[in-house]
């Protein structure tokens, strides 16, 4: 079955975030945080599947597009599956 256009982009966003958080376990980080654009639910959701969760959100930070974005704050730590296996790796 050919890959659409999505299945693309998030393994290539994957093949990004797995050696990131693998290399800040190595560097004994304890947290990884990570800002999404809210108009983006797709990134929120690649971030959510290796363990990470909301933290907040910075009402009307960004302009883009014509409109202010929300930035929603993600974080994961240590103890949780973020840090401890990489991005799901």
């Amino acid at each position: 079955m050919p890959a659409t256009v999505r299945d693309v982009i998030e393994a290539d966003l994957r093949g990004f975030l797995a050696p990131l958080l693998n290399r800040a376990a190595l560097l004994d980080a304890c947290v990884a945080v990570s800002g999404i654009c809210a108009a983006n639910p797709a990134s929120t959701r690649l971030r959510e599947r290796p363990g990470f969760g909301p933290a907040g959100t910075l009402r009307e930070i960004g302009f883009k597009s014509g409109c202010w974005r929300d930035l929603i704050i993600m974080q994961g730590h240590e103890g949780g599956s973020v840090l401890a296996a990489g991005a799901g790796s």
